[in-house]
């Protein structure tokens, strides 16, 4: 139900009546993106929550809201496509080749996301695969630490603004968590703590999260450079 709500949602706002007015169509399109981003951040959730809780529901739900996210990147793309073919300056034509940027970012996450609840999938399949409560905290640090980045990202989109994303370190503490994880969790597979069907998962997990910290950066930074 919610997965149609929002597309019937995205269908009537990105109205061809609005490309009249290209300023509207531009300001029409870039709230689109925001929610877009705000089904991005759900998911990416939904899908720690299915990794770290081992719960099968939460993965078909990751799996649902995908299928919503490409349906939002298609629509979206075709109407940023209607926009760019209008009469802009270049102030509004930098502003929507970054949405056109920001969507493909957006569905990347999501992508990611799908890739987590892949790997909860095969968590909750197999008895042999289970974490320790070290692993498991650390899953949810970087889980959080991730979420924080996505969720600013599209803050700064929204309000055209840098400044709650500059103050917060964010894909650079994505990235030194990564490393430090993996060093930790390569130590804990040699002193015999944790399984190696487990690790391979837990590793698989961090290159996920490190990923989608990355897109977060290229949607902030979208914003940055149509603020100079």
């Amino acid at each position: 139900e919610y997965r149609q709500t929002v597309s019937r949602q995205m269908i009537r706002h990105l109205d061809d009546r609005i490309l009249e007015t290209p300023s509207f169509a531009i300001e029409t399109a870039c709230n689109e993106v925001v929610n877009m981003g705000k089904v991005a951040v759900a998911n990416l959730k939904i899908a720690s929550a299915a990794l770290v809780d081992a719960d099968d529901n939460f993965c078909e739900q990751v799996f649902e809201n995908e299928e919503t996210i490409d349906r939002m990147e298609k629509m979206l793309t075709e109407y940023l496509l209607k926009i760019n073919n209008l009469s802009l300056n270049d102030e509004q034509h930098l502003l929507v080749k970054n949405m056109y940027y920001t969507i493909g970012d957006l569905e990347r996450v999501g992508d990611h996301c799908e890739n987590l609840a892949e790997l909860a999938k095969k968590r909750i399949e197999n008895v042999n695969i289970d974490f320790s409560d070290l692993a498991l905290k650390e899953l949810r640090t970087i889980a959080d630490a991730t979420l924080k980045s996505v969720e600013a990202s599209v803050e700064a989109r929204q309000a055209h603004d840098m400044q709650k994303y500059a103050r917060l370190p964010l894909e650079e503490e994505v990235d030194n968590m990564e490393e430090e994880m993996r060093e930790s969790h390569m130590n804990r597979l040699s002193n015999g703590e944790c399984k190696i069907e487990g690790g391979v998962i837990f590793l698989d997990a961090l290159a996920n999260y490190e990923r989608i910290a990355d897109h977060a950066k290229n949607v902030a930074g979208y914003v940055k450079e149509e603020m100079q």
